[in-house]
């Protein structure tokens, strides 16, 4: 038999797939007409035949199938793409919309998403800090003055793409709001998305309540509900060097957990009778109940369908594919929201999954052992090493970086990840019973404690691998054919070693080398690049040197150079990082090809056309808006060719 008939829902999952990423880069309609069109053809062509040929020209069918699954990939990606169509004002108006999301403090104001029902947009609302104010929660009601804005991208080579990332997200503009422009109104959301996130933050509150400390209490929090925003900075990071930032989303490592919790809780149930099907029915109202709790993020969500389907297949005595399982999960995610398919958390997440269910069984029977305690070990770390090799390239590919020490790190964590959830299980469980009953302190102290002490061995353990040597691994992002080439390498190889194959050993010796090949031309590319880049910044100027394979920062703090004019080949560039120095120059006037004006207290550029003759001038991101115009205008009048940063991105000087 072949093995693919075991996962029936592969081929409309790539189906699917395909239609969403051509309708995304595309954005033509018309071919998903044409798509659903010809599957609709050939599909009826495979019933029109005559019986004898219906077996040789069996595969019609599924071809059709093929193309209607494209075209629905379309067809759904289109929807999408209209509902993020939105024709921003130029002017204030007023709006009412519903804070569909946790609001997250930010260093100067606290971001709301709010959806605004008139409008059917989901937007960012920056509200001004003020300690006198309430702020709202999920579920509010508030009305608003102010000029949406579009997302924007600095520009800078290698940045963030924040617009991508907000469109993929849902969200359509932002805008910010001081205290005079917004109030509450009193009326609050019902639906079941924003009662589930309400619950969250009566389980965050709870934690307060039982007194972890801030970063526990951050900590308990990602960890079992999936909230990360409380996480500092330097947590995070501490969880990105050693290899563990996964655990921090709740996906199918955590809903596996609570399963096995679930399953373990109801084993008095019986399994081989006609009331079987209860224990099976309730394991998946508790598992959703969790992802409920947890505010029903994607990650959970594709897990609990997984184990939904398995458990579906229990009640009606069907044997379960965990592989079909995944596929079909990663099917009904997309087809409600095809921009989850360009989320790097459903990326890593349905990876990592495909890579255990199919590596994982292979690795443990290579190297289990007769001891019960050695294979515990041995399942640990064949789960981490199937995971991590099947996400690590996509990790260079988005950030760079690798984690030295995750092969350790991971074995360690995940234990200590099963027992925090065990942990606030038990913990909420007697709080809730000392709701009923007239429990002693000691009851609820002594878990508290307990958990406290494993999430200080957790963070223990995060900080002595984080400060290792070598501990992380930077620098080294791949282009997207570079990826392709290492999953290609990875792919071949494990071929080569499942079924001893020569010839699929040459394939991966072959990738190999085309990687080398091209790692090799671009290096030395970069190594002939020499520019001078001004990058866009509104908090301080940056100004970047390459030359020799090696970057350098200019130090534009210096202000104790009289004549600032840089010369980088035949290029004469001038930084005035001191305007008043300017003043004390002699009459002689300077040709320079560029100037850089990076000092806040310009108010206007004649004194520089006194002093120099520029061809182009650059405006840093530091100076205030009034000035930059200011600076424009009297360019324009002077037939200066001018660029400003904070509207078109960095700028790039080539010598």
């Amino acid at each position: 038999m072949c093995p693919l008939s075991k996962t029936p829902f592969l081929f409309p999952l790539l189906a699917l797939i395909t239609g969403i990423l051509v309708q995304y880069y595309g954005q033509n309609i018309i071919w998903s007409i044409i798509a659903l069109l010809v599957g609709g053809v050939i599909i009826l062509f495979s019933y029109l035949l005559k019986s004898e040929k219906q077996f040789t020209y069996r595969w019609a069918f599924g071809l059709g199938v093929f193309f209607s699954f494209l075209a629905v990939g379309g067809f759904r990606t289109s929807l999408k793409q209209e509902s993020l169509t939105y024709k921003l004002s130029d002017t204030y108006q007023t709006y009412v919309g519903y804070v569909i999301d946790t609001p997250q403090e930010k260093p100067h104001s606290l971001a709301c998403k709010v959806h605004l029902e008139k409008d059917d947009i989901n937007i960012v609302c920056y509200l001004e800090k003020d300690s006198t104010r309430r702020y709202p929660e999920v579920g509010d009601q508030i009305i608003f003055v102010g000029e949406l804005q579009a997302f924007k991208n600095s520009g800078n080579p290698d940045g963030f793409d924040y617009q991508k990332y907000m469109y993929n997200q849902g969200m359509t503009a932002s805008v910010y709001l001081p205290n005079v422009m917004w109030k509450l109104t009193g009326e609050q959301s019902h639906s079941l998305f924003t009662q589930a996130l309400r619950v969250r933050q009566r389980i965050m509150e709870l934690f307060t309540q039982m007194g972890f400390s801030v970063d526990e209490q951050a900590i308990l929090s990602a960890l079992t509900l999936g909230y990360q925003n409380a996480l500092s900075e330097d947590l995070k990071q501490g969880f990105r060097t050693t290899g563990t930032v996964h655990v921090l989303s709740v996906s199918g490592l955590h809903v596996g957990i609570i399963y096995g919790l679930i399953t373990f809780l109801l084993s008095f149930l019986p399994l081989h009778n006609r009331h079987s099907w209860i224990k099976s029915a309730l394991v998946i109202l508790l598992l959703w109940s969790y992802a409920f709790v947890t505010g029903l993020p994607p990650s959970v969500v594709r897990a609990s369908v997984m184990l939904t389907a398995f458990c579906a297949a229990e009640i009606f005595n069907r044997r379960g594919n965990s592989l079909n399982n995944l596929f079909v999960a990663a099917f009904a995610m997309l087809l409600y929201n095809p921009f989850q398919f360009f989320d790097i958390g459903f990326q890593l997440s349905c990876l990592s999954v495909l890579s255990i269910l199919v590596l994982y069984p292979i690795l443990f029977d290579k190297f289990k052992s007769r001891y019960k305690s050695v294979n515990i070990v041995v399942g640990l770390l064949a789960v981490s090493f199937a995971a991590q090799l099947a996400t690590f390239p996509l990790c260079l590919y988005y950030f760079g970086t690798f984690p030295t020490y995750f092969f350790l790190t991971n074995i360690f964590i995940v234990v200590l990840v099963s027992l925090i959830i065990y942990g606030v299980v038990l913990v909420s469980l007697l709080g809730g019973l000392s709701v009923y009953f007239s429990l002693s302190d000691v009851w609820l102290w002594l878990p508290i404690e307990l958990l406290k002490g494993i999430v200080q061995v957790m963070t223990g353990l995060i900080s002595l691998f984080e400060k290792m040597p070598y501990a992380l691994i930077d620098q080294v992002k791949v282009s997207f054919v570079e990826l392709v080439l290492i999953y290609a390498i990875i792919l071949t190889m494990l071929t080569a070693l499942r079924r001893l194959s020569s010839k699929a050993m040459i394939v991966s010796l072959s990738f190999s080398v085309l990687l080398l090949v091209i790692f090799l031309v671009v290096k030395m590319k970069d190594h002939q690049e020499k520019y001078l880049m001004v990058l866009n910044n509104n908090k301080e100027t940056e100004v970047v040197i390459k030359t020799d394979g090696e970057k350098y920062s200019l130090d534009v703090s210096d202000r104790s150079v009289e004549n600032p004019v840089y010369c980088l080949g035949k290029i004469r560039i001038l930084l005035v990082n001191d305007i008043l120095a300017l003043d004390r120059m002699s009459d002689d006037i300077y040709d320079v090809n560029y100037a850089i004006v990076a000092d806040q207290r310009i108010r206007s550029a004649n004194l520089l056309h006194d002093k120099y003759k520029i061809d182009t001038l650059i405006v840093d991101g530091v100076l205030k808006s009034y000035v930059r115009r200011q600076l424009t205008k009297e360019c324009e009048n002077r037939k200066i060719h001018i660029y400003d940063v904070t509207k078109k991105g960095a700028y790039r000087i080539n010598f």
